[in-house]
Order: structure tokens, then sequence, then C-alpha cells
């Protein structure tokens, strides 16, 4: 059997390396035809052109077997998602792939990465922790419908802000970010949504000085998949302001005929875990567990107000 090769990932790569990518976790996961892993929700075009240099592919005998993608926040990153065609799996292609991620991280110099697997898998988990990833608390992703709020809510929308103030925006995001961790930003992140028209950003508070905002995928050919909004990354100053950032993402929406918010939440996340909860959230389809690097939680622990789940 030749050997595997990683390569750079390139823009021709998206049909096979979304093909492999649904076969493969569509597989695992015991569905009837795997193929439809995903629906109409697309993770491999965006997080491609989102950051170029953090995606890789895997070859064998001249054909495309899997690929990695890695999301930069700052100083921050994780890693997924990493597909293996289910033809190859168990011959090192994962681990090859893995190899080309973690020199990368070396040479970007993080100061925090990790990761969103399958809490039910050994398999997995066994071999993030073969390159230093431990799990910590678990995280649910959860589902709501969308609705009007029941008091007035107030937000700006990120493509609504004049061109020529947009930096000025992003720059206050990525002081408020870093905040909650050093070196966290946000920007590609918006800048992407915005360059793709994969979604929005939603501000509570002054635009240049913001009490919370949400990066929101919304419904086909984005993150999110149809009817359905999906914050990728949010956060709050306080527990009031998390309370009326969700309430904003509800409500916005609602007014794009989106049925369902959904959203991570780690369980480290004290309060903010609680306060999802009790707002009839439910995570009735994914609970994954976070693995991270160096024994430290992050932004993973009480005190943050912080919606995302790193898949």
């Amino acid at each position: 059997m030749p050997d595997t090769t990683i390569r750079p990932f390139r823009e021709s790569d998206i049909p096979d390396a979304d093909r492999i990518f649904r076969l493969s976790f569509g597989t695992f996961l015991g569905m009837s035809d795997p193929a439809k892993f995903g629906g109409d929700a697309d993770w491999i075009k965006g997080r491609f052109r989102t950051e170029p240099l953090g995606a890789f592919t895997a070859e064998r005998g001249g054909k495309i077997i899997g690929s990695n993608f890695v999301v930069r926040w700052g100083k921050l990153a994780f890693f997924g998602p990493l597909s293996v065609h289910p033809d190859h799996w168990d011959n090192g292609a994962a681990q090859l792939l893995l190899t080309s991620t973690m020199k990368l991280f070396e040479r970007w110099k993080l100061t925090h990465s990790g990761l969103f697997t399958f809490a039910n898998s050994p398999k997995h988990v066994g071999l993030y922790q073969k390159f230093g990833y431990f799990p910590r608390y678990l995280t649910p992703v959860f589902s709501h419908p969308s609705a009007k709020p029941a008091r007035p809510t107030a937000w700006t929308a990120y493509s609504t802000i004049p061109a020529e103030n947009r930096e000025d925006v992003q720059r206050a995001c990525r002081v408020f970010a870093n905040s909650l961790l050093s070196g966290l930003d946000l920007a590609s992140e918006m800048q992407t949504l915005e360059r793709l028209r994969l979604g929005e950003t939603i501000i509570i508070g002054p635009p240049t000085k913001p009490d919370a905002f949400a990066v929101c995928h919304l419904g086909p050919k984005s993150e999110a998949g149809s009817g359905v909004c999906y914050v990728k990354f949010g956060a709050a100053k306080t527990a009031n302001k998390f309370e009326r950032l969700i309430e904003a993402v509800e409500a916005f929406a609602a007014e794009r005929n989106l049925a369902t918010v959904t959203f991570g939440v780690n369980a480290g996340r004290t309060e903010a875990y609680r306060a999802v909860v009790k707002r009839g959230y439910r995570a009735d389809k994914i609970q994954g567990v976070i693995m991270e690097r160096g024994g430290r939680p992050g932004y993973n622990r009480p005190g943050m107000f912080i919606l995302d789940d790193w898949r």
C-alpha cells in the first residue's frame, strides 16, 4: 500500500474533502446514509477561506483520503473537522494530519489550543492524548426555538456599520475578547461572515465599546444549515448582558425566519451553563468533550459568559 503524504490544502480539494468529511462522520455515527451527515451546512469551504494556511490534505496513491482544518482566533486555535475516509481508518493518516497541525501551532506561538471530540469515544480521546491534549469538561450543543423578545432588545448588526468604521469595531471586540483570554481575537470570523455572506455579528451596547457580541452563522451553506442560527462564538461581560445577548440572537433569528438557535456552552463555564439550561435550552443532539493542552482551562472556567463549542 502506498504511503500517506500530507500537503497544504487547495481550493480544488473542497469537493473531495467535503464528501469524505460527511462520509467519515456519518459512518462513525451509524447513519443509514452517511453521505447526508451535516445536511446542507458547510464546514469545509468557510474554514479553508478563513484560514487557508491552517488546512491540510492527506493523500495516498494520488487520491485524497482526508483533511484537517484550523480555526485561529488570534493566539487561540482549535482544529477540526479532522476526517479520514473510512476505507483508510487506522492506517496512520489522522496522526500525520495532526503532526502537521502541531508544527503549525508551534510556528504560530499560540497561548492556547484545543479541540472538541466525541465524549463517548476512547479511540478519539486516545488519539488526541498522544499530542498532549487531555479531556476537561463536557460541551453540549444546545438548541431552542427562535422567538421575538418579551421585552425590547436593542442590538447592532455588524453589516450595517459603515465600512470605514468596521476596523474600529473589530478593534473594540478584540479588546473585549483579550480581557477573556490573552490574545483572543474574533476579527477573522467577523470578516469571513461578512465577505462570504455566511452570517452576521450581533453587538450589544456601543459598537466601539461592546457589552456583548455574537458571531452567528445563518442558514444553508454556512456552519448552521437550513432554518438554524448557529452562534459560533458569543461573549458578554456580565450575567445580565449574557441574557440580553441570547435574547437578541433569538430575536434576530426570528427576524430572518430561522426557526432554531443553537450554540455550545462548556460546562466549566458554570454560570453561563446554568443560565442557558434555566432559559429552556436543551442538548438534544450533540454532546462532546473539550480537550486542551498545558493543563490550563483557558476561558472554560467559572465567571466566563461565553458561547462556543470548538467543533
